[in-house]
């Protein structure tokens, strides 16, 4: 799926007539008869209503219906209209309105379904594919902000990350929409705000479990063949003993660790014997490609370097689905971010409930193998968001000490030892930049920030999976960050978040009933360890290739002598490879980026129909 947003006035046509124009394109068009939405999409991701002057579109899974959608497009005033459906649609969509002409668009709060923006001809012009926007606005890659894209492990820090690699062109924030006005004005307006976790587990773990199936059924209510991860692990088993009870004909699937230790086929197949009669199918490990292989299709369609993304493992898994006769595949990105509490939860707990987190602490401190004195200065208070967003750009390039701040609103961004003065120079004076600017943090509280932002990576991730698996004819499909399953989620008591025997209390109580008890009593996780020294070994030949003759050394930003060194050396431990990803990642989405064979926009070509939806 790949759409443009246009408002409604004048300078529309004309930047209609500039897209590409085939016979798969399809337009839908304002009360008025200019060209709202252009692009491409099936009828099966599509829920559109029609009332006098006002129109809803509906992108993506739900189980919102074309009847719901009509009653309340009947009633719809002004874009803040909108709010109530906002928050109350299930599935995960984009919700594009165009309300007399005064347009409103967003994506999902995770950014699974994403809007970016920019101007061109004077007006705001929207579109889930932050390329078309930059082709349409005749704009390039903005160099200077490649550095922060080195930052390891997840690149540039809120607010940053709302900026594409293409000049002029931006994200919407979490819990914002883009109004495009009638006179091709563009803003950005929020509409939502985390929720207080001030629910408890009994009332909270009641709304999950509804959730998350409503979740499922968004995905699998069409019936036919529908393909989920079974890992063995808590969040995909799970997935697939809910999309189990639904329409679809489940097909499981699982990928088998080379590492003798890891446990999770064991489980695996354990649980699918307890599925049954869904069909489990195993991948052989061996066969799928390294972690560090170069992708078969390169990455020019991703909107910008993805470290995070194995694109290798997801083209053959997304090629092996497609073989089985499934178009849409579960996934249970996100479990780990909302329902694993993390130091944060228990930096949190310590203030609102210290009795309750003091066995926790104690296990924390044993488990990090930490003093008291360190886990007391992890203890304190974070201070505000710019005062830790300046003190990150300050400590960019010091040594780091181990143990020490561990806690605070964001895993603290580090630079590779291989990355040249400059850009460091350029990340840090970004990034502090930033601060000076006294940024409002996602949420008030930074365990609820950590928590959104951890939700928001894994948005961007499976969005960028979804772009790989649809050339293959596949949606990769996370239910877990639906915007229903992230509020409810967010909502649940701090202290019912943790447990001493349990790994995830709120998902099995949200689920109890519908999976089996034995799950939820798993102490084991598998670990990709074996996975990244083995990518390793077979990508190091190419690995080394991409120092030669580097993008990133050309632009000044890396030593490619100081890299092939860390290429070439043993690891004793995987954490010295933490910022070898975004590295490689940068690397070949520039690489990519100038072997881009796709057209330019049109300089003039008749408005096109291809349908209406």
């Amino acid at each position: 799926m790949d759409f443009v947003i246009l408002a409604d006035h004048p300078a529309s046509e004309t930047i209609a007539r500039r897209l590409p124009a085939d016979g798969a394109v399809r337009t839908l068009r304002h009360h008025s008869g200019r060209p709202w939405l252009i692009g491409r999409w099936n009828e099966d991701e599509v829920v559109s209503v029609a009332v006098g002057p006002n129109r809803i579109v509906l992108f993506g899974p739900t189980t919102t219906t074309p009847e719901s959608l009509t009653s309340t497009a009947r009633g719809l005033r002004d874009a803040r209209d909108l709010d109530r459906l906002a928050g109350s649609l299930s599935g995960c969509v984009h919700l594009l309105s165009s309300i007399d002409g005064e347009v409103r668009a967003q994506g999902s709060l995770s950014g699974a379904r994403q809007v970016f923006y920019t101007s061109t001809d004077g007006v705001t012009v929207g579109s889930d594919r932050p390329a078309v926007l930059a082709r349409l606005a005749g704009v390039s890659i903005d160099e200077e902000l490649l550095p922060l894209h080195l930052l390891a492990p997840y690149g540039p820090p809120w607010p940053l990350n709302t900026h594409t690699l293409w000049r002029e062109v931006s994200s919407l924030p979490m819990g914002h929409y883009l109004h495009l006005d009638t006179r091709g004005g563009g803003r950005t307006t929020r509409w939502w705000t985390p929720p207080e976790p001030e629910v408890p587990l009994s009332t909270g773990a009641s709304v999950l479990g509804a959730a998350i199936r409503e979740a499922v059924e968004a995905r699998t209510s069409r019936g036919g063949t529908v393909t989920a991860d079974l890992s063995g692990g808590l969040d995909s088993s799970n997935l697939c003993f809910v999309a189990a009870t639904g329409k679809a004909r489940l097909v499981t699937t699982h990928y088998a660790s080379p590492d003798a230790a890891n446990d999770d086929l064991a489980w695996a197949e354990r649980l699918s014997g307890i599925l049954s009669p869904a069909r489990h199918v195993v991948f052989p490990g061996e066969q799928a490609p390294g972690l560090y292989d170069e992708p078969s299709t390169g990455s020019s369609e991703l909107e910008g370097p993805q470290s995070l993304l194995h694109v290798p493992r997801i083209e053959h898994q997304a090629e092996l689905i497609a073989g089985l006769g499934s178009s849409t595949h579960l996934r249970g990105d996100g479990g780990d971010e909302l329902f694993q509490p993390n130091e944060m939860a228990l930096h949190a707990l310590a203030r609102t409930d210290p009795l309750r987190a003091v066995p926790h602490i104690r296990a924390l401190r044993v488990r990090r193998r930490w003093s008291w004195a360190t886990m007391v200065r992890n203890l304190a208070d974070v201070g505000p968001y710019s005062r830790w967003l300046s003190d990150c750009a300050a400590g960019l390039g010091a040594p780091r000490v181990p143990g020490e701040n561990v806690m605070g609103w964001d895993i603290v961004p580090m630079m590779p030892p291989w990355v040249s003065a400059e850009a460091l120079a350029i990340a840090r004076d970004q990034v502090a930049g930033a601060a000076a600017d006294e940024p409002a943090p996602l949420a008030p509280s930074p365990v609820a920030h950590q928590m959104a932002r951890q939700v928001h990576l894994n948005g961007v991730i499976n969005r960028q999976m979804a772009e790989i698996g649809a050339r293959y004819g596949v949606r990769f499909e996370a239910p877990y960050l639906d915007d229903r399953v992230v509020e409810a989620a967010m909502s649940v008591r701090l202290a019912d978040r943790v447990s001493a025997d349990r790994a995830k209390p709120v998902l099995s109580a949200a689920l109890d009933g519908v999976t089996p008890a034995e799950l939820a009593q798993r102490t084991t996780k598998g670990h990709a360890t074996a996975e990244v020294y083995e990518g390793l070994r077979r990508g190091r030949r190419a690995l080394l290739g991409l120092c030669e003759d580097s993008r990133l050394a050309r632009l000044g930003l890396v030593d490619t002598e100081a890299l092939r060194d860390v290429l070439i050396r043993t690891h004793a431990d995987i954490r010295q490879l933490i910022g070898l990803n975004p590295t490689l990642a940068a690397e070949r989405w520039l690489r990519s980026q100038a072997a881009d064979p796709r057209p330019a926009v049109h300089p003039a070509d008749p408005v096109h129909s291809g349908g209406t939806s």
